[in-house]
């Protein structure tokens, strides 16, 4: 990311969104004192895959990450971390 941005997140206290998810680089620039974190989870083959024989966007997001994955984020935020992830018909326990 631009680091003029960053500076600019950095100023007014705005989290940067990290997004993990297969292919995309992990980012460590924390820009404020919260952390706000996408899991998209890590499903390569099916975010990538070429056949469209069967609608697989939702399958996407089918993806248990263990706890040391979701350490490697790397969030040093001092406060909340705030999680999003797409819940399309998954409860929630």
């Amino acid at each position: 990311m631009d680091p003029e941005v960053l500076e600019i997140l950095r100023e007014k206290n705005v989290a940067n969104v990290q997004v993990d998810g297969p292919g995309l680089p992990i980012s460590k620039d924390q820009t404020a004192d919260h952390a706000y974190v996408r899991f998209h989870g890590r499903n390569y083959d099916i975010w990538y895959r070429e056949e469209m024989e069967d609608d697989h966007r939702l399958d996407r997001y089918d993806y248990l990450y263990r706890k040391e994955q979701a350490q490697a984020q790397g969030c040093s935020a001092a406060g909340p971390v705030h999680v999003g992830r797409i819940l399309a018909n998954y409860s929630i326990g």
